[in-house]
């Protein structure tokens, strides 16, 4: 089938109509092929030649480490808030940071690629969100220490599942892997990572009902580093549950 211009010229056609073969057959594009197509596969070859072996089980990409032996991928932070409503902890120095615990330099995509390498991440639209388990670690004068992320984020007033004043439920996060559509990679456009609000851009959600509410966490003094000192996310695999 060929495209025919005003002037009676043959036109290629444009990539939301489809496709002409090397035969010459024109074949047309099927309802949201344009869409799955969005983030530019350059994008995530880039990611994979950047991937750095450091060791038997290590490997870095980026700002982000790996090690496929315990399946832990680790990402470098700061902490940004230490009061006030939040909505994430963790996003990017572009994404929301006036309503975030924690800020990073690490690239969305190359986390999502070495989650995919893990085992954290579903591939992308196959599959429910992996269970992870994730860990604020820092530097201290003993041993370092190391706080699950729910105990660093507080409740402002009863939710379903905890009363005010409350730490987050102890439990896993859900490793979502974020969306793909025609504007692109959702966390690298949005610079969501670690959402405590629903969602569905940010890498990981979070699964407990507190969710749904917007107005109803902020950090947990108690339970964060000193102001200015570098700190760790860790993810890993959420134990499985016993049967």
């Amino acid at each position: 089938m060929a495209l025919t211009g005003a002037s009676g010229a043959q036109t290629p056609p444009a990539p939301d109509q489809g496709a002409i073969q090397s035969s010459g057959k024109f074949v047309p594009a099927q309802p949201g092929q344009h869409a799955k197509q969005a983030q530019p596969p350059a994008d995530k070859e880039a990611a994979d030649r950047q991937i750095e072996k450091t060791g038997e089980t290590t490997f870095k990409i980026g700002l982000v480490q790996g090690d496929r032996a315990t399946r832990t991928l680790t990402v470098p932070a700061k902490i940004k808030m230490r009061e006030g409503l939040i909505e994430y902890v963790l996003v990017t120095t572009k994404g929301k940071v006036h309503e975030t615990l924690f800020t990073t330099e690490a690239s969305p995509l190359h986390i999502q690629t070495a989650a995919l390498l893990l085992g954290l991440s579903p591939q992308p639209g196959k599959g429910q969100p992996v269970p992870v388990m994730i860990e604020v670690e820092w530097e201290s004068n003993g041993p370092k220490r190391r706080v699950p992320l729910e105990d660093m984020v507080e409740l402002t007033k009863d939710s379903p599942q905890a009363k005010s004043g409350t730490t987050l439920p102890k439990g896993a996060w859900s490793f979502q892997g974020s969306t793909l559509d025609e504007d692109g990679f959702g966390a690298e456009r949005d610079g969501s990572l670690i959402a405590l609000i629903s969602d569905p851009a940010a890498l990981v959600g979070n699964p407990r009902t507190d969710r749904e509410d917007d107005d109803l966490h902020v950090p947990h003094a108690a339970a964060l580093p000193p102001a200015g000192l570098p700190v760790t996310i860790r993810i890993s695999p959420a134990p499985a549950k016993a049967e």
